[in-house]
């Protein structure tokens, strides 16, 4: 059941994507879907590469660094509400992550399969 969902969404996607492609334009439909499909998997891509360092922990030192000097500079109340909150990397889900490599490597497989038919 929790894998039907990041492949429903894929379908969903794929449908709005044929349909908006040819909304805009009727006569180059092959053109506008590679066009499409290339902006949206280019954000999912981006989007899973930031998750992906987010959860690997490469952000956490900097941000522990800016609320420790924050900390020092403005108020000596919150010493311990810093600490108590969560590294970025904590805050990511590995669920979040997979669903964003899924939707962006579907996307990108059907965008060479496009680029294929079109270079035929």
């Amino acid at each position: 059941m929790k894998r039907s969902k990041p492949i429903l969404v894929f379908f969903i996607q794929i449908f709005c994507i044929i349909v908006l492609a040819y909304i805009l334009n009727k006569n180059a439909l092959l053109l506008m879907n590679i066009n499409i499909f290339f902006y949206v998997s280019s954000i999912y891509l981006l989007l899973w590469l930031l998750f992906f360092t987010i959860k690997g922990g490469f952000f956490d030192g900097i941000v522990y660094s800016f609320r420790k000097v924050g900390m020092s500079i403005f108020s000596k109340k919150a010493a311990v509400e810093w600490e108590d909150k969560p590294s970025p990397s904590e805050q990511v889900h590995m669920r979040l992550v997979s669903f964003f490599r899924f939707q962006a490597l579907g996307l990108i497989i059907i965008l060479i399969a496009l680029l294929i038919i079109y270079y035929q």
